[in-house]
């Protein structure tokens, strides 16, 4: 699962879930996890000047209705004025709390499910 915080001049791409419609909330249900910002940029039109994501990595209970994360990291990139591509971020690994807060984004689309804290 993933959450995208942004300084799109777009309101709906400031804090998102990162998925696609049939996969919502989820980012993918594979072992594996592969992302490619896809943002299109020109010297003089950058839609986004930082892109920061959050992504967990969940064990899902689809006969009891939970879920709990078992870990998480945060990446991501960010432009200098007058740069031509971006810088990646330091990725950081993320916290208890970090999943706690991110969750109420989660929320709604998982509204069946109990989140179990380990």
């Amino acid at each position: 699962m993933q959450i995208v915080r942004t300084d799109s001049a777009d309101p709906q791409f400031n804090v998102f879930i990162d998925c696609f419609p049939e996969t919502l909330p989820f980012y993918t249900r594979s072992e594996r996890f592969y992302d490619i910002p896809c943002w299109y940029y020109s010297f003089f039109s950058k839609p986004v000047y930082f892109w920061d994501a959050l992504a967990y990595a969940v064990e899902i209970d689809e006969q009891n209705k939970t879920i709990a994360c078992v870990g998480g990291i945060s990446w991501g990139y960010a432009f200098r004025q007058f740069s031509f591509k971006p810088d990646a971020t330091v990725p950081q690994a993320l916290t208890k709390d970090d999943w706690v807060n991110d969750f109420k984004i989660f929320q709604e689309a998982l509204a069946d499910y109990q989140n179990i804290n380990r």
